[in-house]
C-alpha cells in the first residue's frame, strides 16, 4: 500500500524482464506469522544476511511486511535454503518457494504479489 502505481509497474515490470533472463530464477520469501514482530525481525535478519551472500546481479524487493522477491541466479539459491533452514530448525518462520515464471505470468496471481 505504501508504493505508488508507478512503483508497482516498475517492480511489475522487472519481474517481467527478470523472467526472460534463464539464467535468473524468482523466488518468494514470507514470514509464517508476520503478528508477531519477532517473525518480522527474524525476516529483516534473514533478508539482510542474504543481501550480504548476493552478487551484483540479484536483487530483492521487499513486497509487504512479511513478503520479499529476491531474483538471483539460481547456484545463489542452495546458499539461500541453507540460511533459511538455519533459521527454521525449531519452528518454520520462514517460507521459500520458487515462481514457475511461465505459469506465474499467465496467472492473476503474479500482479496479486504485487499489490
Amino acid at each position: 500500500n505504501s508504493y505508488s502505481y508507478e512503483d508497482t509497474l516498475l517492480m511489475i515490470e522487472l519481474f517481467i524482464r527478470s523472467s526472460i533472463n534463464s539464467k535468473l530464477k524468482s523466488y518468494v520469501i514470507t514470514s509464517k506469522d508476520y503478528s508477531r514482530k519477532e517473525n518480522l525481525f527474524i525476516l529483516k535478519f534473514v533478508l539482510s544476511k542474504i543481501k550480504r551472500i548476493m552478487r551484483k546481479n540479484s536483487l530483492i524487493i521487499r513486497i509487504s511486511i512479511n513478503k520479499a522477491v529476491i531474483i538471483t541466479p539460481e547456484t545463489e539459491a542452495k546458499d539461500i535454503y541453507n540460511i533459511i533452514n538455519i533459521v527454521n530448525s525449531g519452528d518454520e518462520i520462514i517460507d521459500m518457494y520458487q515462481i514457475d515464471n511461465d505459469e506465474y505470468l499467465k496467472n492473476k496471481e503474479f500482479v496479486n504479489l504485487f499489490l
